[in-house]
């Protein structure tokens, strides 16, 4: 019986991270193939992106965006302190300028994908413990130490 249940447990954890691991390869792969939107980027989107710009510059690239509202043309990062002709036409292959519009649908799509991942993964703990109640027999200590394993690997992940 003991078997039964630490397969089950094993079955829901390795698929739970395999789609996870499948929705993280798609995101990289997307990524990697288009452009970055300086008007949607994050600060460490910006610094390992972007050749020549750091930490410190992308924070003054976000400071410039939500200062002056969203950029409309690329030229307009030469405004942003310590990024001058030569750096923009380095970065003019590696981004583009979305529209302000573009920028809030991209954040509401990432905060819904977020979400969607929470409930699922919230799914799989619930299914999880329902599992070992229902199947096994053993003792509550016995159940509070697959809760403990299942923890202990969510977290190392």
């Amino acid at each position: 019986m003991k078997t039964i249940v630490t397969a089950m447990w094993a079955g829901l954890l390795i698929a739970f991270f395999a789609l996870s691991s499948m929705a993280h390869a798609n995101e990289r792969q997307t990524n990697s193939v288009s452009l970055l939107d300086i008007n949607t980027a994050t600060q460490g989107q910006l610094a390992e992106h972007l050749p020549g710009i750091g930490p410190a510059k992308a924070a003054l690239i976000i400071e410039f965006r939500e200062k002056n509202g969203a950029f409309t043309h690329i030229d307009q990062l030469q405004q942003v302190k310590g990024i001058g002709p030569k750096t923009v036409e380095k970065l003019r292959t590696l981004v583009r300028v979305g529209s302000a519009a573009n920028a809030r649908q991209s954040q509401l799509k990432h905060q819904q994908m977020e979400n969607t991942s929470k409930v699922d993964f919230r799914r799989v703990i619930s299914s999880a413990n329902s599992s070992a109640q229902a199947i096994s027999t053993n003792t509550r200590r016995e159940r509070a130490w697959y809760r403990r394993s299942l923890l202990e690997i969510m977290r190392s992940h």
